[in-house]
């Protein structure tokens, strides 16, 4: 069976990335809080893994301040059910 590459969606490239700037982070000598980059990498394995996520975090973009407080706090939710805590 063949596998045909396709080209990277802009939510993948994004995600390769930011994936890419958490390790390095990891790596240098100021890295931030490792709770700080735990958080960060259960919230992008989160919106690799559910397309709500992903809708609510393209939302973010164009949102006033009260929905992205909305969004966020589903967010967090959402992170807490991946987590087992909901």
């Amino acid at each position: 069976m063949r596998c045909r590459l396709t080209q990277p969606t802009n939510y993948e490239l994004e995600y390769l990335q930011e994936s890419f700037n958490i390790l390095q982070r990891i790596k240098s000598p100021d890295a931030e809080k490792v709770g700080e980059l735990i958080i960060e990498v259960k919230f992008n394995q989160l919106l690799q893994q559910s397309p709500e996520a992903q809708q609510l975090y393209q939302q973010l973009e164009s949102a006033d301040e009260d929905t992205r407080n909305q969004i966020f706090a589903r967010l967090r939710e959402l992170m807490d059910d991946e987590d087992g805590n909901g």
